[in-house]
């Protein structure tokens, strides 16, 4: 069967692996040098994920394993992060060993398809073990292991999870059967092998299918409930090097998961894709917003009419009930009917996205009624009646979805795949009824599993790229790899995507896991990129701020890039203007041609604002500016702007606390001046951004106040805000005002005058109701802020030809400050193109410029490993004000060093100037994934900073004495040291680690003593 699924794979050189389709090194392209076919559509859900995590990952496993290591650690992506307590690396997985072994295109391709088979074949064991004919067994398997969640998910990592679900019910029904030691041991090492996949989500959904299967077969039996407890818990504890380590990082990580994705369901018109896969669309080009991953519900019309017939089936232990119950739960839970919906509250089942990972459990249910029909039909050569009905049902609810969305599947041209399956498998279906129909022949049960055969294989895929090396290093790589000093990288267009620099020994700034540090994460959206939640690819929009004091700090020595840097310079100017909302823009963004590049486009009147703070280093405005008019008179404007002062802060959170679902009605003093009144809103500590969105109404003032009461009319959107604010009537509690729903990371700024007698401001502010319907909230913080402006200065203003010119100005007067930059047009529109990074202070100098792929070197990067004198030492009270701090464009973080407040430190420690002079030199003796060794020689006392991730598990010796790490910046590594010469050795050696392995060696002594001295031990 499976050749005849995947025969372009095992025959015709075509691979499984995705990196062609989506990732690699070369941007969006695939694979440096991949020429062969590129699909139309991708044969796979998510092709992107397997292409940028698991795919390097492997090759990160083979060059550890290589060198004698197992990679316990990862210093390649952002400032690094655990790699085997990351559920996703599958670094446990017995399966995926080969593979780490030899991570070949034919062994990857191998591996995808093994786990197919064995779904299949366990999924068939387990059927015979519970008294299924060999042809129901056969086919029942064949349902599991072709099910459309694991062939349109056969990339994925956590099919390392969910294959094994057949053998843990296996051991189960072996236990139920035979209580023993022995058969308790089966059991953990089957469960041990189904946690050590590593995806937990897939996990919690397979326990708790087995947890039920146990309560069934058992019949509430006390003694075999203990021994299956028992044995998941030993089972547990053998996978505890990974689950100890993996639980410390969720801990102090970001994960994707959103805090109610438990109660995500789907429409339940997408129930038709079970039945008919292609009734929405091709794969990835679905209509009526039903993306591909509804999709992964595909079986087709034969299964499921057998399953239905099945229900029938007349067995003496009552396994079609369990099933079909099992089946019904499911179902309703994943399109969210209230009765099961309770199911998404629980604890550790709140984060599991049912919707996906009940899929594999709907299939193991199809495929054992399937089978009890099958049995049924071939043993007793009787079902005949179930079968016709079955068949009836499914045809009825098949004619429903047709009627119901015929226009739109017209539109979609949908209809003739679907046309092509319902005649084919109800072909099938018929003549399988008939023949079973025929008193003297026995051959309906052969016809029908034949038919469910054909409905599989019809449903896959085969549309897939060529075998290709995506480990091929492209010829800018050998330059990177030869700076001896350590450096990171980051790049533009998605040029070397995350995971990939770490396949080329590279350390990029970007990464991109199931799990992320949290401080890291947290340092990178506060400094590089607001969007930045779980992900940071280089792709995201608006473009990520790659050109202030961040990539400095963070060490960030080379950028790489497919467009020349004047075009993404001009574009992050674009991305981070303040605009007026919601009527007009006030500028627009041309992006012509990769030749012609992109320009701004100011009309007249109408400036573009930009805040931007400036670096300590010289800064100048270069921009070409150019016109259709003969004649154009443009401006360039700068006002100084104070460090923003907050007047108003809540935090929302009406997922725990009803009393939030309301609006707040609020009055705050606004100071005397001009300035600029900002509405914000942040995640907060709880808060996940993606979802929340907080409403703002009514800002107003008393007649008789001297701020103007122009309600919400003359707030501008300050970016990044496209599509993050929009203007509506929002309903809290009955009471409906006019509002503005703002996501963040945008503000809302608004410039005012206020009197010498100030002014008080009332609003209203509240939680976006649609956020809490779908409870994909944990609340948000909302704050009130006065930024101060000062006189605007002039420092262009001239005419400029048709045929354009250079605008050069010097900010060096505001060198330090944060300023409102104004770019006007009086008379006509100007196109602004070609700002070049010196704006920031940034002389970037290209050394490499082949194939459209330009390298840039930042001569301004921190070293990877520095000194700071004591007396540059500083404290900041939290870790957010440390990183709010860093963007300082007063701090300058080689001669000071940002430090949290601990118990120790002096209560009332005041901000140090900072040294003249760097006092000291380090050098990197060493830099391995789980041990640094740095040279040291301070002419005095202070600390040395590593800009690696702070994280539990790292220790520090200096000079074999062991001494404290403290977090610096926000984000990072350091240590004190006194004057003189010294070694400093950085080691990881998590306690969580050493915890966990003693719990799999409790685990594993245990169950060998109790396999060992008893065969058939009841408790």
């Amino acid at each position: 069967m499976l050749l005849l699924s995947f025969p372009d794979v095992v025959f015709f050189g075509r691979t499984l692996q995705t990196s062609a389709l989506k990732a690699g090194v070369a941007g969006p392209s695939g694979p440096w040098g991949y020429h062969g076919h590129r699909p139309l559509r991708g044969p796979v859900v998510d092709a992107e994920a397997s292409a940028t995590t698991y795919e390097p990952s492997t090759f990160q496993v083979h060059d550890a394993l290589g060198r004698g290591e197992i990679p316990y650690w990862n210093t390649r992506s952002a400032f690094g992060e655990p790699f085997a307590a990351n559920f996703l690396t599958g670094i446990y997985a017995p399966l995926r060993w080969p593979v780490f072994l030899f991570p070949t295109e034919w062994m990857q391709d191998a591996y995808l398809l093994l786990r197919l088979w064995l779904a299949a074949f366990l999924a068939y064991l387990f059927l015979r073990e519970i008294q299924v004919g060999w042809l129901g067994a056969a086919t029942g398997g064949a349902i599991f292991g072709l099910s459309g969640y694991f062939v349109l998910l056969v990339n994925m990592v956590h099919l390392d999870v969910e294959i094994w679900l057949p053998l843990v019910l296996l051991a189960l029904e072996k236990l139920c059967r035979a209580p023993s030691a022995r058969t308790m041991a089966w059991l953990a090492l089957a469960t041990a092998l189904a946690v050590f996949g590593g995806n937990p989500e897939s996990v919690a959904v397979l326990l708790s299918a087995a947890g039920l299967y146990l309560a069934y077969r058992s019949r509430l039996r006390v003694d075999v409930l203990s021994l299956g407890a028992i044995g998941f818990l030993l089972g547990i504890l053998l996978a505890a090097p990974l689950l100890v380590p993996g639980i410390e990082y969720v801990a102090h990580g970001v994960h994707t998961k959103p805090p109610a994705a438990g109660l995500e369901h789907d429409p339940t018109r997408t129930f038709a894709l079970a039945l008919v896969p292609d009734f929405f669309g091709p794969l990835n080009a679905t209509w009526d917003l039903m993306g591909p991953m509804t999709r992964w519900c595909a079986l087709g019309i034969v299964p499921w009419t057998l399953g239905l017939a099945g229900l029938a089936a007349r067995r003496k232990d009552g396994a079609q009930w369990f099933f079909s119950g099992l089946l019904v739960v499911c179902v309703m839970k994943i399109h969210g009917w209230p009765p099961v919906q309770w199911i998404g509250h629980l604890p550790l089942l709140r984060f599991v996205l049912f919707t996906k990972h009940l899929q594999p459990v709907i299939a193991l249910c199809i495929g054992a009624l399937a089978a009890f029909a099958l049995d049924r039909l071939a043993r007793e050569n009787a079902g005949r009646r179930a079968l016709v009905v079955a068949a009836g049902v499914t045809s009825a609810v098949v004619s429903v979805f047709v009627l119901r969305y015929r226009k739109a599947a017209g539109a979609a041209g949908a209809w003739p795949p679907t046309l092509h399956a319902v005649i084919v498998e109800m072909g099938f279906l018929a003549i399988a009824i008939g023949v079973a129909s025929w008193p003297r022949l026995r051959f309906g049960a052969t016809f029908a599993a034949i038919g469910c055969v054909a409905c599989l294989w019809m449903h896959v895929p085969r549309d897939r790229p060529e075998r290709y090396d995506p480990s091929t290093p492209p010829p800018f790589v050998d330059a990177l790899r030869s700076d001896p000093s350590h450096p990171r990288i980051a790049g533009f267009d998605g040029l070397m995507s995350p995971n990939w620099a770490a396949v080329f020994g590279l350390d990029d700034l970007r990464f991109l896991n199931g799990l992320s540090v949290a401080t890291s994460t947290e340092w990178i959206r506060k400094r590089v990129e607001p969007m930045v939640f779980d992900r940071f690819s280089g792709t995201d929009s608006p473009e990520p701020d790659l050109f202030g004091t961040a990539i400095d700090q963070s060490g960030v020595r080379y950028l790489l890039s497919i467009r020349p840097i004047e075009e993404h310079a001009t574009r992050f100017l674009a991305s981070r203007a303040r605009r007026p909302f919601p009527e007009k823009e006030g500028f627009r963004l041309v992006d012509r041609s990769r030749t012609n590049g992109v320009a701004l486009r100011v009309d007249p009147e109408r400036p573009h604002e930009l805040e931007i703070s400036l670096p300590l280093r010289a800064a100048r405005l270069r921009a070409s500016v150019a016109s259709t008019a003969s004649d154009a008179r443009v401006r360039v404007e700068v006002e100084r702007l104070s460090t923003p002062r907050v007047l108003y802060r809540r935090f929302l959170d009406p997922v725990s606390r009803t009393a939030d679902r309301r609006w707040f009605d609020e009055t705050v003093a606004v100071p005397a001046g001009d300035g600029y009144l900002s509405l914000r809103t942040d995640p907060g500590p709880n808060g996940n951004r993606r979802f929340d969105r907080i409403c703002w109404a009514d800002p107003r003032t008393p007649a008789d106040e001297s701020l103007a009461p122009n309600g919400l009319a003359d707030f501008r959107i300050a970016a990044p805000g496209v599509g993050f604010a929009e203007r509506s009537t929002v309903s809290l509690s009955g009471d409906s005002r006019v509002a503005i729903a703002q996501r963040t990371p945008c503000a809302l700024n608004r410039p005012i005058h206020v009197g010498s007698a100030g002014a008080r401001l009332a609003f209203a502010v509240g939680f976006h109701p649609d956020a809490l319907r779908n409870l994909q909230c944990d609340g948000a913080g909302c704050e009130l802020a006065w930024q101060e402006r000062g006189q605007p200065a002039t420092l262009f203003d001239d005419r400029i030809g048709s045929g354009g010119r250079l605008v050069d100005v010097d900010l060096d007067a505001f060198r330090g400050q944060t300023i409102l930059l104004r770019l006007v047009s009086d008379d006509v529109t100007t196109e602004w193109s070609q700002f070049s990074p010196e704006l920031f202070g940034r002389t970037l100098e290209e050394t490499f410029d082949r194939n459209d792929v330009h390298v840039y070197r930042n001569p301004h990067a921190l070293p990877r490993a520095y000194f700071v004198p004591e007396s540059g030492v500083v404290t900041a009270e939290t870790r957010d004000d440390a990183v709010a701090r860093t963007a300082d464009p007063s701090f300058d973080a080689r001669r000071s060093v940002i430090l949290e407040r601990e118990p120790s430190d002096a209560a009332s420690e005041a901000p140090r100037n900072a040294s003249t002079g760097l006092g000291g030199s380090v050098r990197i003796a060493t830099h391995d994934a789980e041990e640094v060794s740095l040279e040291i020689s301070a002419e005095t006392d202070g600390r040395c900073v590593l800009l690696d991730a702070a994280y539990p598990g790292w220790r520090a010796t200096l000079d074999d004495v062991e001494v404290p790490i403290r977090r610096a910046n926000g984000a990072f590594r350091s240590v004190a040291v006194p004057r003189g010469e010294h070694r400093l050795r950085f080691v990881y050696r998590p306690a969580s680690l050493r915890l966990g392995l003693g719990l799999f060696a409790c685990a594993a002594l245990a169950l060998g003593t109790m396999a060992w001295k008893s065969k058939r031990s009841v408790l």
